[in-house]
């Protein structure tokens, strides 16, 4: 999965089953939300922080949009 945020876009990788992990460095002061929002061509989605470890934030992929990880996203903020 590709995510976009604001002018940068980042490799994002499946971590298990239904979690993505997005880098810290997305987020202001390195401090993950947690609830983020996501859209992508199909439409958008709601992700729940899991936790956050070695500069990455995980989050949970919600079954009913399993089809972000296949898609190029932007982070709505």
């Amino acid at each position: 999965m590709r995510l976009r945020v604001g002018d940068k876009t980042y490799e994002v990788s499946a971590y298990a089953i239904w979690r993505i992990a997005i880098p810290l460095e997305v987020f202001p002061s390195s401090r993950p939300s947690k609830r983020v929002k996501i859209a992508c061509r199909r439409g958008e989605a709601e992700l729940t922080l899991s936790h956050a470890a070695f500069k990455y934030a995980y989050y949970y992929v919600p079954a009913h949009a399993s089809w972000v990880l296949e898609e190029e996203c932007e982070l709505v903020v």
